[in-house]
C-alpha cells in the first residue's frame, strides 16, 4: 500500500507538472515561440540559473560563463553568494544559424510575482553573430538587478527608470574586464588619463547609446572610474550596495543617493563634486605599471597566447587549455572567434603597453591569430613558428641591453652614488658627541678647514 501511494503521488506530480509548465511558458514567454515539449535544462554551480533548451554543450557554456560573471562581481562587491531568486535562460535554435533578420538574439527581463518577489527571464537565439561582450554585459545585468530587487517586498518602482544606472552598468563592466584580463581596455586607459572625465552630473544622467566612440570611451573611463572611486571609500562596498537596492525606489537623480549615502563626502553642498574633481585627478595620474618592460611584456606575451575552452567526451565536459600556435586543433572549432576573442584583446593592449622591443612580434600574432579567426589556415603553423623564434630572439636581445644597463651603471663612477651616506652621516654624529680637542695639531686642523670654507679663521695660538 505504501509502494502503490508513493507512485500515486508521483503520478500525479507529473500530470500536474505536465499542466503547469506549458502554461508557465506561455506566460513568459512572449517575445519567442514555445518549444512543443519540455526542453532539457541544465542548472548552474550555484543553481542560480536554470539554462533550458540548446545542447548540453550550449547549457554548459553558458552556466559556466554566468557563474564566472557572478565570481567577478562578488569578488568586486566583497560579498556572499546569498542570491534569492533564479535566472530562467532559454536557448532557442541552433548554434551556427543565420542571423535573424531584425538582429534581435537576446531578450530579458525581470517581472513581478504574485506574493512578492521577481521573475526573472533571459531567451537567447544561438545564431551566428552573437557577440561574448553583450552577453557578458545582460548576464551582469540581471545578476545586478538581482541584487537589486532582492529585499523588495510588494513596494512600488519608480516608473520608467532601469533598475540598473547605465554608468553603474558600464563602469562595473570595464571593471570586471580588469579583473578578468589584467588590463584596463586601451581606450579606456588612455580616456582616464587624458584630463577630460565628465562631471559627476554628465556621468550619472547620460545616455551612452547615443554617444559617438570617443564620447562612450570618456564615459566609459568616467563611469569605471566613479565605481572604483566609490568602492574604495570607507565603507564604500556596503553603502554602494544600499545604493544598488535603494535607486529602484528612489525618484531623483543618482547625484542626490549618493550624496545622501556618502555623507562623509558631502559635508557642504558642493562637497560631492569637489570629491569628483580630486579623484579626477588622481585617475589621470600614471601609475607605477603602465609601461611594461621587456621581462613583463614576454611573461604577458605568454598569457594573452593562451587558449581555454570547453570539450565534451563521452558526455563529460573538461577545460581544454593550448596555445594560439596549435594551429590544427583551432582551427577546426566553429566557435573559434569567441575562443580568440580574449587572445586579440590582451594583444592590442600589449600593442599599447608592452615594451617597444616587442612590438612588431606583437603586431605579428595580432595578424596571424586575425587570420586564424577567418579560416585562412594556409601556412599558418609556419607564421606561428616563426613568431615563435623571432619572440626567443627579441627575449635575448632584452637580458643583452638590460646586462649592458647594470655593467654601465656599475662603472659609471663620476657623480656620488649614496651607497656610504649612512655611514658618513654616522661618523659626524659620533663626532658631534665628542668631545672637542684643544691640542695644537687640532687647533691648526680647524684653522685649515676654515680657510678653506671661506669662514674667517680662528686666531692661532
Amino acid at each position: 500500500m505504501k509502494r502503490r501511494g508513493l507512485l500515486t503521488t508521483w503520478a500525479a506530480c507529473w500530470l500536474l507538472g505536465g499542466w503547469l509548465w506549458p502554461a508557465l511558458g506561455q506566460e513568459a514567454g512572449e517575445a519567442v515561440e514555445k518549444e512543443p515539449s519540455e526542453p532539457a535544462r541544465t542548472l548552474s554551480s550555484s543553481r542560480q540559473m536554470v539554462v533550458q533548451g540548446g545542447t548540453s554543450s550550449a547549457r554548459g557554456e553558458l552556466a559556466v560563463l554566468f557563474e564566472g560573471m557572478k565570481r567577478d562581481l562578488l569578488a568586486l562587491l566583497q560579498r556572499r553568494d546569498q542570491w534569492s531568486f533564479e535566472i530562467v535562460a532559454r536557448l532557442f535554435g541552433e548554434v551556427g544559424d543565420p542571423a535573424p533578420s531584425d538582429g534581435d538574439m537576446i531578450r530579458y527581463s525581470a517581472r513581478p510575482i504574485e506574493g512578492g518577489g521577481f521573475q526573472f527571464l533571459l531567451d537567447l537565439k544561438l545564431n551566428r553573430g552573437m557577440e561574448e561582450a553583450q552577453l557578458r554585459r545582460t548576464l551582469l545585468e540581471l545578476l545586478l538587478m538581482e541584487l537589486a530587487l532582492r529585499e523588495l517586498r510588494g513596494q512600488d518602482l519608480v516608473a520608467n527608470q532601469r533598475v540598473v544606472s547605465p554608468w553603474v552598468l558600464e563602469g562595473i563592466d570595464i571593471l570586471l574586464f580588469q579583473r578578468r584580463l589584467g588590463f584596463l581596455p586601451p581606450e579606456i586607459d588612455l580616456a582616464m588619463k587624458s584630463r577630460r572625465l565628465p562631471d559627476l552630473e554628465i556621468v550619472t544622467e547620460s545616455a551612452p547609446l547615443e554617444m559617438d566612440r570617443i564620447s562612450r570611451a570618456l564615459y566609459g573611463a568616467a563611469s569605471a572610474g566613479l565605481v572604483q572611486m566609490l568602492l574604495e571609500e570607507d565603507k564604500g562596498r556596503s553603502r554602494f550596495v544600499q545604493f544598488l537596492q535603494r535607486r529602484p525606489l528612489h525618484p531623483q537623480g543618482d547625484a542626490v543617493l549618493l550624496d545622501f549615502l556618502y555623507r562623509e563626502m558631502s559635508v557642504q553642498e558642493d562637497e560631492l563634486h569637489r570629491w569628483w574633481a580630486i579623484k579626477k585627478e588622481q585617475l589621470a595620474q600614471p601609475k607605477l605599471f603602465d609601461a611594461m618592460g621587456p621581462a613583463e611584456t614576454d611573461e604577458q606575451l605568454a598569457r594573452a597566447l593562451e587558449v581555454a575552452f570547453l570539450m565534451e567526451e563521452q558526455g563529460v565536459q573538461r577545460t581544454v587549455r593550448t596555445t594560439v600556435h596549435e594551429v590544427d586543433t583551432l582551427r577546426l572549432r566553429r566557435d573559434r572567434a569567441t575562443i580568440l576573442l580574449p587572445v586579440e584583446e590582451r594583444l592590442k593592449v600589449l600593442r599599447v603597453r608592452g615594451s617597444a622591443l616587442y612590438r612588431e612580434v606583437v603586431e605579428g600574432y595580432l595578424l596571424a591569430v586575425g587570420r586564424l579567426v577567418a579560416g585562412q589556415t594556409v601556412a599558418l603553423s609556419e607564421t606561428m613558428a616563426e613568431l615563435r623564434e623571432r619572440r626567443a630572439e627579441v627575449r635575448l636581445r632584452a637580458i643583452e641591453i638590460e646586462n649592458y644597463l647594470d655593467w654601465f651603471q656599475a662603472n659609471q663612477v663620476e657623480a656620488p652614488r649614496g651607497i656610504f651616506r649612512g655611514v658618513r652621516e654616522a661618523q659626524e654624529e659620533v663626532g658631534q658627541l665628542l668631545p672637542k680637542r684643544e691640542d695644537e695639531i687640532a687647533l691648526y686642523l680647524d684653522a685649515m678647514q676654515a680657510r678653506f670654507a671661506n669662514q674667517e679663521a680662528p686666531a692661532e695660538p
